[in-house]
Formats: structure tokens, sequence, C-alpha cells
């Protein structure tokens, strides 16, 4: 493999990271709210919207209904499956929403606990080799093409 393949290479691989960082990094701070109080109230038992909805009524669970309320328009279980599913299979601050299955009363959910949160990941300093630009097109700086 000669010089210039491998910094191709090397490009390429920045290009696709960074990608990949700024897809991840489009979770906002109720987003990451949202998935860290589902999972202090139900931890990793699996539930359905429903479930949830009817424990974010109960008094005492305050911090989760605020939570709720900050990505969806009420607390009934199809606007909390919508976002459970606009948030399903992102890596947030070290969690992850998980589609077990289904069942009669809907889409059952477990949140999990990720191995590497693309957040850590993106605070690698990642410096673009001199000269080069991506294969891809993409600018190995911003990550924009």
């Amino acid at each position: 493999m000669t010089d210039d393949i491998a910094i191709a290479i090397l490009a390429e691989l920045r290009a696709i990271r960074l990608a990949l960082a700024g897809r991840a990094c489009a979770a906002d701070d109720s987003s990451i709210a949202f998935l860290r109080a589902v999972h202090a109230a139900v931890g990793a038992r699996v539930f359905t919207a429903g479930d949830l909805a009817a424990h974010a009524a109960l008094p005492g669970s305050a911090a989760l209904r605020a939570a709720i309320l900050a990505v969806c328009r009420g607390l009934g279980a199809r606007p909390l499956g919508r976002a459970l599913r606009r948030v399903e299979g992102r890596p947030m601050a070290g969690l992850c929403v998980e589609r077990i299955g289904a069942e009669r009363d809907g889409i059952v959910w477990r949140v999990a606990v990720t191995a590497v949160s693309f957040t850590a990941v993106t605070t690698l300093p990642i410096a673009p080799a001199p000269g080069l630009d991506a294969p891809s097109g993409l600018d190995i700086r911003t990550g924009r093409r």
C-alpha cells in the first residue's frame, strides 16, 4: 500500500467519523433529559408507552412528567410512542432506547446502557491531514459538503 492510498483512506475514515459524530450530536438537551428520566423511572425493565404514561401520572413522578412534556405534546401513549421512536437506536449520554417487540398493548421498549457513547467519541481531537480533502466531498473540519 502506498502512502497516498493510506492517506486517502485515513482522510475518508476521518470524514466518516465526523459524519457519525454530527449525526449523534443532533440530540438536544430535552431528548437526553427524557432518556435519563425514563431510565431513572423504569431502569432496565421493558415497558410500553402506555405503561410509561401511567407511571408519569403517579404522584411523585414530577421529573418524569416534565421530561416527557419537554419532548411530547401530551402524556398520552401515542405521543410518547412517537417520542420513543424518534430517539430509538441513537446513543445519547450513555443510554439508548431499544425496541424489544410488539404486543397487544403496543410496542415494547427498553432503555439500555450503552458501552460507548458517541458524545464521548466526539470529544476526541480529529485533526485533518494537511492539504487533504475527504474523497467523499465532505469537508473534514466541519463534516459538511
